[in-house]
Parts: C-alpha cells; structure tokens; sequence
C-alpha cells in the first residue's frame, strides 16, 4: 500500500465473509501485498505498468460491526475482520479504508463488456436483413396505391387520438419505473423517469440493437446520479417480466371472447396451444425469480459453482451479474410494490390496447376490442427478434398475421400497420430527442458508457 509499512497492513483471514452491502463480489485476495516483488516481475514480464486496486471495506462508524462502505462500480471488496484491524487485542477498533493491489493473475471481474465488434456488426446486419425481408414478405402482392388509397380515406380525428393514446403509454411506463427502483434508489422524481423513458424510446426508434435499453438507464444515472448503473439495468429486466406475463395474460383473455374466430391458427399451431404456451413460460419465470428472491445465498452459490467448473476464469464475472440480478428483484418482496408494479403495467396494456383499436377504427378495420388485445400480444413476440431501428419490417409482419387470424383483407391490414406505426414512431422520437439534447448528452456518451472505461 502507498505510503503504509507492510508491517501496518492489516491481515486477511480464509474465513472472512463477504460484506453485506457490498454491491460486488469478493475474492480471497492473495497472500502478498502491493510490496511483493514477485508480483511486480510478473506485471514487467506481462508489460503491465499500472495495478489495479481492491479497497477494503471497514466497519461502519456508527459501531454496527460487519457493515461496509458501498464502493464504486468495478471495484472489489474485501473485508477487513474487526479483530485483525485492531491488531488482535481487546475491542475492535474503527479501520479505515486501505488499498491493496489487486493479484496480478486474479480473473477480469468487469461483466459489463461488451461484445466484440465483429459480433455487434453482425447483429447489426442481420436485424436489417430480417427487417428487410419481413417488409418485403408484408407488402408482396399488395397494392401500394390501394394502401394509399386506404390512409387518406382514414378518419384523421380518430388517427390523431390514436396517437395521443399511442404516446401516453410511455409516460405510464416511467410511472411503472418508480416503483421498481423504489428499493435501491428511493422515491426518484417523476420527471427524471418519464425524460430517461423518453430517451430510451427515441434511442430505439434511432438506432439498432435496441440501445434505448441502455440509454434509458445511463439517462437516469445522469438525472439521479444516485443511481448506480447496474441498479437501473438491473430494474430494466424486472420491467420486462412483468411486459411478458401482463401481455400474455391479456392476450390469453382475448382468446376467451366468444367472438374469437375458432380454430384460428399461427404457422400450424392452434393460438390457444400458443397463448397457453406463453402464459406456462411467463409463470415459470416469475416463479424462478420468487426463488431467487427467497433463496439469494443458495441461488448465488449455485452460480459461483457453476462457474467455477465450467468457466473458472469469469467466475466473479458470473456471480457479480447474478447478485445484480437478485439485487434487481428487490420489488418482488413487497406486496405493496408488487401490485403497484403489476397495476400500472396492466394499465400501459390496455392504454396500448385502447390505442391500437382506435387506429382499427380510423382505417375501417372492425373487430372486437378483444383483438387488439390479441394483436398487441402477436406484436410483441415479432418485435423480439432482430430487427433494424423503430422495428419496422417486424412491425408490419406481425401485424399482418395477427389481423389475419380475425380475417381482415392483407392490404387493409397493411395500412393500418403502416399509419399507426408511422404515427406513434414521429412523437416520441421527437420528444425524446428534445430531451436528449437538453440534457447536454451525445451518442457518444452513450456507446462511451456502454463500452465502459478503458483498462489502465
């Protein structure tokens, strides 16, 4: 340590356990200090010129023993034993934070890398292929001019609510956010939330890969520097969970209407085979979180055995992102929170429902509310493959299918799919974009953020 005898540094015990607060994983630090020359001939041999350090968490100063500091992200912590800080004799003194080199074989602990180029190209690509081919499948034998035909005949009161309807699920969507951030970052403005959300929605409009995901949570840190970075991606996940299960549930709902058509089928399957499918996965997910959340130890000891057969080196790697995981959960363990979570997303569906029958409205297309219930659900598992910016191509596609399932005439189908979606895409993106700018960020901050900083 700079600045501290070897003899001042504090010693390390096998049987210390992690720190309860510690937002990453630890690792039995080696047996020599930053003082080792070994160590050091082996970062010259590597051409390693910098250490990486570990901080050592220290007992709270309020006297509550075990407790540590929250330490920044990339960091490890190992904890520093009461006895050992006060030299071993009579009551625990208060330590202070000390630094120790990290070992210089001791495994990359960063699970935020990002993916090679080559990989993130190639993602790239095949989105566009797939959206590409999708809006060609969508339009073959399709009339353009009857489309045209179609959307100017359209009724533009109608099509301007739905819009309005179209762009207000987002701002219930930040709504949503606050209460599954509520564990680990309190009660967070909501005008911090609904710009982040708006961001996020613009990024994905924008650009490929769905970067909106991670712009959404590295806008928040910025309005609520509070909030570390894995928190707000973690929450993002827990976001999605309940999308699933609520889309499915009401898609399911859909199907129980009388006026369903029967024995409506998708690629060969029954929808009901399909809807039930769905709403089995969904459960079983959100099962596998409850044990996550009741069992975190076993569940992050399972991980870290896993890992350390199967891939030793990305061990910690692997239990950071799990512990991150079950950190994120947090909302599952309060009722409260649990309902309200639920609430708004069940109302974000059906606003996106209410929406979507609008539209059906505006353009002639008549069929039971219901089916917008059903659509959204066949829209929401096309948009989960690869596609270009805005999903456009998948969009199309999905719509398509599912109004066919109620026997609305393909081109029909096809301009409703083309006005709402060009309706609901302009707001947004502008909206977020006026945020975006306002708030003094750049693309490059962004994809900056995403790579994460750069090895020293």
């Amino acid at each position: 340590m700079s600045g501290t005898r070897s003899s001042d540094a504090p010693s390390l015990s096998d049987s210390t356990r992690p720190c309860a607060k510690c937002a990453r994983p630890w690792t039995k630090p080696a047996k020599r200090t930053c003082s080792s020359r070994a160590a050091d001939h082996r970062r010259q041999a590597r051409g390693t010129s910098s250490r990486r350090s570990i901080p050592l968490c220290s007992p709270a100063h309020d006297g509550t023993a075990g407790a540590a500091r929250i330490l920044p992200e990339g960091r490890r912590c190992v904890p520093l034993p009461a006895r050992a800080a006060a030299g071993g004799h009579g009551p625990a003194r208060y330590a202070t934070c000390s630094i120790l080199p990290s070992p210089p074989d001791a495994p990359d602990t960063d699970f935020s890398r990002p993916e090679s180029p080559l990989v993130k190209h190639g993602r790239t690509a095949i989105g566009f292929l797939l959206s590409a081919l999708l809006l060609w499948w969508t339009l073959r034998g399709v009339a353009l001019g009857a489309v045209w035909q179609v959307l100017r005949s359209a009724d533009g009161v109608l099509f301007a609510l739905c819009t309005v309807a179209g762009t207000a699920i987002v701002p219930i969507r930040a709504r949503k956010w606050r209460p599954i951030l509520e564990p680990a970052a309190g009660v967070l403005p909501y005008g911090a939330l609904w710009r982040s959300t708006a961001i996020g929605v613009m990024m994905n409009n924008v650009f490929p890969l769905r970067a909106g995901e991670f712009a959404r949570a590295f806008a928040l840190t910025r309005e609520a520097p509070k909030v570390a970075m894995t928190t707000a991606l973690g929450s993002l996940a827990v976001d999605r969970i309940f999308d699933a299960l609520v889309v499915f549930l009401l898609m399911f709902a859909a199907m129980l209407d009388p006026r369903f058509p029967d024995g409506a089928t998708v690629a060969g399957r029954p929808m009901s085979d399909v809807a039930v499918s769905g709403v089995a996965l969904v459960g079983t997910a959100l099962m596998v979180c409850y044990v996550v959340v009741l069992r975190p130890a076993w569940v992050t000891g399972v991980a870290g055995a896993v890992a350390g057969r199967v891939l030793p080196r990305q061990r910690d790697a692997i239990v950071g992102f799990v512990e991150l995981a079950v950190g994120s959960l947090g909302v599952l363990r309060d009722t409260r929170r649990f309902a309200s979570v639920f609430i708004w997303t069940v109302l974000h569906w059906l606003t996106h429902a209410f929406a979507l029958h609008l539209g059906f409205l505006a353009v002639g297309v008549h069929v039971p509310l219901s089916a917008a219930l059903f659509l959204q659900g066949v829209i929401a598992i096309g948009v989960a493959v690869p596609s270009s910016p805005g999903f456009f191509g998948v969009f199309e596609a999905a719509a398509s299918v599912g109004l066919a399932v109620y026997g609305v005439p393909k081109a029909l189908a096809v301009s409703w799919a083309l006005g709402y979606h060009l309706l609901s895409f302009v707001p947004i993106t502008i909206l977020g974009a006026v945020y975006f700018a306002r708030m003094g960020l750049s693309v490059r901050d962004v994809t900056q953020a995403q790579r994460g900083p750069d090895p020293t």
